[in-house]
């Protein structure tokens, strides 16, 4: 009988260990390291996992002084984000994302601005990148962009304090954006010649503009001809292939010590020619024509001088 009663303090001892220690939270010593997955844990780390790690709460990372929280990494739901779905990174102040054990590539400050390459000089803009830019998608900004500038003219989508380069072809559209007007580029992409020739391409007409746009000094027409002069607003429409409204002075005409003329061949082509150039060679002769009819009779002439006398007779 004694017996069963030590049996039976035994089971309900191991018992109560057992239920027990799934119900307590396993405590480890605070000078060691532990190691899941691996008996020799890394040093310089607390926790030392051999493995993936699944983690269905929030991390919560604290400076080394275990009583200021520097941020949160977890999904949208806990965090305030959109849906559980989302990964998200929280910071107590900045965040940053360093490279090479030394280097800050990216800077994200308190109020939301992003410098790449500006650290330790905070960004200055909402997007603030200390070198090159390559953009080899689309970009889509619905503020208007400085390029050396922090103030962009309002009227324009795109303002650049300074030189541009384009190696490419600048297209341009309606305000629509439905209806392309034409283009601007090198002979090359636009089949104009060499590389070094500089090509405007209209999808219909092309006009020159002079007087802050209030007159079009130059209409050239889909079909190539070519207009200058018009009314203010109501630009001349060709209708040659060179239509001028106004005076024509042409400064370029061969000039000799004669005189010369521009005459318009058959052909349409203007030439310079000398003057004489417009005589002809001398025809033949011409037929004698008919006698006239005889005149009046004219007065009687003085009397002539006597003669000598003559020979005497036989």
């Amino acid at each position: 009988m004694k017996r069963l009663q030590q049996i039976t303090v035994i089971v309900t001892g191991l018992l109560v260990m057992a239920f027990t220690a799934q119900a307590a939270t396993n405590i480890f010593p605070a000078d060691g390291d532990v190691g899941i997955g691996t008996v020799n844990p890394f040093g310089p780390t607390k926790l030392h996992v051999v493995g993936h790690i699944r983690s269905d709460g929030t991390h919560w990372f604290y400076a080394s002084d275990e009583t200021t929280l520097a941020g949160y990494v977890g999904d949208g739901a806990n965090l305030g984000g959109l849906t559980s779905g989302e990964m998200v990174v929280r910071s107590a102040g900045g965040l940053g994302l360093w490279t090479s054990n030394s280097v800050r590539a990216m800077h994200l400050t308190s109020i939301g601005d992003v410098g790449i390459g500006t650290f330790p000089v905070a960004p200055a803009a909402k997007l603030d990148v200390a070198g090159a830019v390559n953009v080899q998608a689309g970009m889509n900004v619905s503020g208007d962009v400085g390029i050396g500038t922090l103030t962009p003219f309002g009227p324009t989508k795109l303002h650049v304090v300074g030189n541009i380069r384009s190696d490419g072809t600048l297209w341009f559209y309606d305000s629509t954006g439905n209806t392309l007007t034409g283009y601007m580029g090198d002979g090359v992409n636009l089949g104009g010649g060499g590389a070094d020739d500089m090509i405007v391409r209209a999808a219909d007409h092309l006009g020159l503009w002079t007087g802050g746009g209030s007159v079009k000094a130059v209409n050239i027409t889909n079909l190539g001809d070519v207009g200058i002069g018009g009314t203010s607003g109501t630009p001349l429409t060709p209708t040659a292939k060179l239509d001028v409204d106004g005076t024509v002075r042409v400064r370029d005409l061969t000039a000799s010590s004669s005189d010369n003329i521009v005459v318009a061949e058959a052909n349409g082509d203007l030439r310079i020619r000398p003057a004489s150039d417009l005589a002809g060679a001398q025809g033949p002769q011409g037929e004698q024509g008919p006698a006239g009819d005889d005149g009046a009779q004219g007065p009687q002439g003085d009397a002539g001088a006597d003669g000598a006398a003559g020979a005497a007779g036989a």
